[in-house]
């Protein structure tokens, strides 16, 4: 029996932990609001009087639920459809251009977590009076508990900038909306996959939203965390949950590897002020792939290029790009009108972009296509099966998938729950060894998994002979 099959389709969303928790609700209804749930993640709330007529509304506007009229190509389409220089890519989407390469002008790079583009954009767009402010993740206060990161508005060249980097944290967007709804103006706006799609879907259910926003900007992204991700690296260098202050996700290296960039937090220990860098291998839970601290809805989305997005920027984690440490981005443009800014930025050397051609688009995020389209079947499989329901996708769900990787999947989203519920359990008794040795064995059977799965596919590609050759000469160098 469908344990779900009595709510409605917005209502099992919510019950479901599939909320994106994007804002959008309350701006619809009076009836919804957003919080902060226990583990660290946003969540929607609606009353128990909310009317058939608002949760029908509610459920339009939602990425996870079934009574969405379009889903992102169909979307997509309906926005980029009338542009005839505009191809389709199953994976990319649509786009008219595709670029990799760095801001060349002033400081832009510098300042950025990678290559510069998305806050070059943005302080471009302002300068040539298209746009009045923008929509995007700012640092806060911090300290106490507080939110270290939220949705702010910047109206001027100067707050865009100190705003440029990448911020792994929530972040909700009903009070810069609604801020933005009250005061005439044109606004950008910036967020990840699943956001971008319901502000999407909210634009066709609210014309004086889809009139603020003439443009929205995307950021490729393999999953939303929540506040516990960066509270729980503070923890690890002697800063106690509520003593943070703030947080630095991307310090470039001035030499090496692009992907191998280090940490800054901030904040108080034992009672005095305290700043430390934070190597990535020195920290439990900061490897992308383990998926520590996720939120749910990320395991369900098949968007990996913010499909509906007018621009997109993520990292060229390309072999031609990765030695250099400054940072570099993909871009994926379909708007005509940024297409043309972007030309004329190439063109007056301001931005250092080459033209590239989608497989190399794709090429730089193997694992995230990976993710959202080649396994997730398996996961909404198990989801119906485990759950009573699953959202509907451009995939299917299906129970077909190599046994190694199956069990990769199983130990992602296992992960995934105990980091949240363990590192409560440490946080309440203030025992950060709790959370530590919880995790322990399960990134260790990840680890095992991903070295099986080499093993696997070497002896596909290789033969037995050459894989046991190997092990036999690395038996001898350590005698």
């Amino acid at each position: 029996m469908n344990r779900q099959s009595n709510l409605h389709p917005y209502e099992r969303v919510l019950r479901a932990g599939l909320d994106v928790g994007s804002g959008i609700a309350p701006i619809a209804s009076s009836y919804a609001s957003i919080e902060l749930n226990s583990f660290g993640l946003y969540e929607t709330r609606i009353s128990p009087e909310t009317p058939e007529e608002d949760l029908d509304m509610l459920g339009r506007m939602s990425a996870m639920c079934d009574m969405r009229e379009l889903d992102e190509s169909e979307l997509a389409a309906e926005l980029f459809g009338s542009n005839s220089s505009v191809l389709v890519d199953d994976v990319v989407g649509r786009y008219s251009a595709l670029y990799a390469g760095h801001v060349r002008e002033g400081d832009f790079r510098a300042k950025a977590s990678s290559g510069g583009c998305a806050s070059w954009l943005l302080v471009e767009l302002l300068r040539r009076n298209l746009i009045d402010g923008v929509l995007h993740i700012a640092p806060s206060f911090g300290g106490d508990g507080s939110l270290l990161f939220d949705y702010a508005i910047s109206r001027d060249e100067s707050s865009i900038r100190a705003r440029s980097k990448s911020q792994y944290y929530p972040a909700e967007l009903s009070r810069v909306l609604g801020e933005a709804l009250n005061l005439p103006g044109r606004y950008a706006v910036v967020g990840i996959p699943s956001i971008v799609y319901e502000i999407r879907l909210a634009c066709r259910e609210l014309p004086l939203l889809k009139e603020r926003l003439p443009y929205v900007l995307g950021l490729v992204c393999g999953h939303q965390k929540s506040t516990r991700y960066v509270e729980s690296f503070g923890w690890q260098a002697g800063i106690s949950p509520g003593e943070l202050r703030s947080f630095d996700f991307r310090v470039k290296n001035e030499e090496g590897f692009a992907w191998n960039y280090r940490m800054a937090a901030v904040g108080a220990r034992d009672g005095e002020p305290f700043e430390v860098l934070l190597s990535q291998e020195d920290l439990v839970g900061s490897d992308w792939g383990h998926g520590f601290f996720k939120a749910k809805f990320s395991d369900y989305t098949d968007d990996a290029f913010n499909e509906t997005a007018d621009v997109v920027f993520g990292d060229a984690w390309l072999p031609e790009y990765e030695r250099d440490a400054s940072g570099n981005n993909i871009v994926i443009v379909r708007n005509p009108d940024l297409q043309t800014i972007f030309e004329e930025g190439i063109a007056e050397g301001r931005l250092d972009l080459v033209s590239v051609d989608v497989q190399t688009i794709r090429r730089s995020q193997r694992g995230l296509i990976n993710h959202t389209r080649g396994e997730l079947p398996w996961r909404l499989d198990r989801a119906a099966r485990l759950e009573g329901w699953a959202p509907s996708k451009r995939v299917a769900p299906s129970h077909s998938l190599p046994l190694l990787r199956r069990l990769v999947q199983r130990t992602r989203l296992e992960i995934a729950g105990r980091s949240h519920v363990t590192y409560a359990r440490a946080r309440d008794s203030g025992d950060m060894s709790i959370f530590i040795r919880s995790m322990r064995p399960l990134t260790w059977r990840y680890s095992l998994l991903y070295r099986a799965i080499f093993v696997s596919s070497t002896i596909k590609t290789r033969g037995v002979r050459y894989v046991l050759g190997k092990l036999i000469q690395r038996i001898r160098i350590r005698r």
